[in-house]
């Protein structure tokens, strides 16, 4: 614990648990909402039949479903090293942390007439983006670890970071979430995968580079 305080993974851990934390005490206070007003209806004036089609796929990309479905291919196509049991194990825990807090916390979902596609449950934090940001910040993760330095690696990691913010966009976009719930989703995800990353360098585990050159 004493080495983990003094890493470069507490301050961005901090940092992100701050800005959750502040999140959830604005919500608690009722001076949030004006905000999440504000960047919604900049959103919502962009809704528009071809935008909602594309962000109903993005956001499909995020849901349990495929972010399972994912983990199980990995599970099967690294069968012999620990990728997939660290994702999947990741995903576990963050998938019931968030369950946790949104039963917690209660707060609403956004009014149904804002919903292109109906959602139940509680709002904060949001699921998709809490999942999203861990799961494929975790693979990003990984990449810049052992994959080799090439064109196709760089590429990689911005196409995982992009998919990640249209995950979160998505949700409000669609009205499943307000922004404060997004932002709260992203910060504890983050929070998650800097306990993540500095507790996986201390284990050392000997993966061997991957040349993505040759897949």
């Amino acid at each position: 614990m004493h080495s983990f305080i003094h890493s470069k993974n507490a301050i961005c851990f901090s940092i992100a648990f701050i800005i959750f934390f502040a999140l959830l005490i604005l919500l608690k206070l009722n001076i949030i909402y004006s905000l999440d007003a504000f960047v919604y209806n900049h959103i919502s004036s962009i809704i528009c039949i071809p935008v909602t089609a594309f962000f109903l796929f993005i956001t499909t990309l995020g849901g349990e479903y495929v972010l399972i479905a994912v983990t199980a291919i990995m599970l099967a196509f690294f069968r012999k090293n620990r990728f997939s049991i660290l994702i999947s194990l990741n995903l576990l825990i963050t998938f019931l942390l968030n369950v946790s807090l949104k039963l917690i916390i209660s707060r609403p979902r956004p009014p149904i007439e804002n919903m292109i596609r109906q959602v139940d449950g509680y709002s904060f934090p949001s699921g998709h983006s809490m999942c999203s940001m861990v799961f494929f910040g975790t693979i990003c993760y990984l990449i810049c670890l052992y994959a080799k330095p090439s064109k196709l690696k760089s590429f990689l990691i911005i196409l995982i970071s992009t998919l990640i913010i249209l995950i979160g966009f998505s949700r409000i976009y669609l009205g499943a979430h307000y922004f404060s719930d997004v932002l709260a989703g992203f910060s504890l995800g983050i929070a998650i995968l800097s306990i993540f990353s500095y507790l996986y360098k201390q284990k050392h585990y000997n993966f061997d580079n991957i040349n993505l050159k040759k897949h």
